[in-house]
């Protein structure tokens, strides 16, 4: 699926879950979000074992994304030890990190680049 990949950094793999091009298209955006929640699934992946990047540099986000992000991150959670978020700027990212900082508390967080998200990530602690 276009989007979602996996990443190997230093032995720990990386579920990758780049909306970076899909812009204003909707359909692509929700398809995407509903994947990776059907591939955890799929995969019958272990409770709290999945790493993973959302990057979210250029999505243009509305009422329908943020709902369908809500509902798919309910189902995730039981998957998800850690998630890293790139790509949000200025009034994105103060949104964002209130709404984490309410939510989601230590095992997701906000970083400026694929680098430092990827060393958060590996690390144990949180």
């Amino acid at each position: 699926m276009e989007g979602f990949s996996k990443i190997l950094y230093k032995d720990k793999e990386i579920f990758y879950v780049d909306y970076s091009s899909f812009g204003l298209d909707v359909y692509k955006t929700l398809r995407l979000i509903r994947y990776a929640t059907e591939e955890y699934e799929r995969l019958q992946l272990p409770p709290k074992s999945v790493l993973a990047i959302a990057n979210l540099s250029g999505l243009h986000f509305d009422t329908d994304l943020v709902n369908a992000f809500r509902e798919e991150k309910e189902k995730t959670a039981y998957y998800e030890k850690k998630v890293a978020v790139i790509g949000l700027k200025g009034l994105q990212r103060i949104a964002y990190s209130y709404v984490v900082s309410i939510n989601s508390k230590d095992f997701l967080r906000i970083f400026r680049n694929i680098t430092e998200a990827k060393e958060w990530l590996i690390r144990d602690k949180f």
